[in-house]
């Protein structure tokens, strides 16, 4: 397998019918643009079309560039078109494309990929967060996910959350149920406030204090992704006010979102 860019190509007709075996309509309007030279036109002159291939055979493909259908120039750039063919779905094709597209994104000084769906419960797999609804240019609604470019390694990446919450459970430690009771206290003592920030979130550890829904609106911030999708699964009922969003609070604190209360227990905890 190799990824390949559509523009460096020579034989770009062969390419392009590859892409209208596919099944989805969206190819079918892309290949319409390439074939009328009109795709850099409608999403910018960075615009990339990456394609995974194995020999003559296109097994994925997407684009990359600052433009998408979501009109926001505060946010770039954009993955779009993704499409795997379905013989080779299950075989995270789309990771091999997302390897290739975080490094032209740190080339590019990017800290940031964004990418525009209606699907839920896909790009999560890779570590996209999501970040909220936006109206398209189109007038619809679509779901926004993000995903940071490398950056220098975090520890907090690298730690499973059942070794963080086995050894921070354990009788000699106790930090964990130490931690619980300390942000029920916070949560009642607050009732007041309508929107609470949890910074550390983890796995969520202390959010079954709030099944009450006595906030409007609790934002989770972590640094690792699996963290927070099981954040999200264990505190399902809690959907429609926990908004879970992964943040480098070292390099991306401007992107934190405005709180009432905000809760740093962990935080504290880890730097003393």
């Amino acid at each position: 397998m190799k990824i390949t860019e559509y523009y460096k190509e020579n034989d770009k007709e062969h390419w392009i019918k590859e892409i209208r075996k596919s099944d989805w309509r969206a190819a079918s309007y892309l290949c319409d643009l390439l074939e009328e030279n009109r795709l850099k036109e409608q999403y910018g002159e960075d615009i990339r079309l990456l394609l995974l291939t194995e020999g003559d055979r296109l097994l994925s493909f997407c684009t990359y560039g600052s433009k998408d259908e979501i009109d926001d120039d505060t946010m770039r750039p954009w993955i779009g078109f993704v499409y795997t063919f379905p013989e080779e779905r299950g075989k995270r094709r789309f990771g091999e494309l997302l390897k290739y597209i975080r490094h032209l994104a740190e080339t590019d000084g990017y800290s940031t990929i964004f990418i525009s769906t209606e699907e839920e419960g896909l790009y999560e797999r890779y570590g996209f967060v999501f970040r909220g609804m936006m109206k398209n240019i189109y007038g619809d609604d679509s779901r926004i996910y993000a995903l940071p470019v490398p950056l220098p390694a975090n520890p907090w990446e690298a730690i499973a959350l059942s070794d963080y919450e086995g050894h921070m459970s354990l009788r000699e430690v106790g930090q964990l149920q130490t931690l619980n009771l300390i942000m029920k206290e916070q949560f009642e003592d607050n009732s007041g406030s309508e929107s609470v920030m949890v910074l550390g979130v983890a796995g969520g550890n202390g959010l079954e204090h709030i099944r009450d829904k006595r906030f409007k609106k609790v934002y989770g911030i972590d640094i690792n992704s699996d963290y927070l999708m099981t954040a999200k699964k264990r505190f399902a009922d809690l959907s429609d006010i926990l908004d879970l969003r992964r943040i480098d609070l070292i390099n991306e604190a401007d992107e934190l979102p405005p709180a009432d209360l905000v809760i740093a227990d962990l935080l504290i905890e880890y730097i003393g």
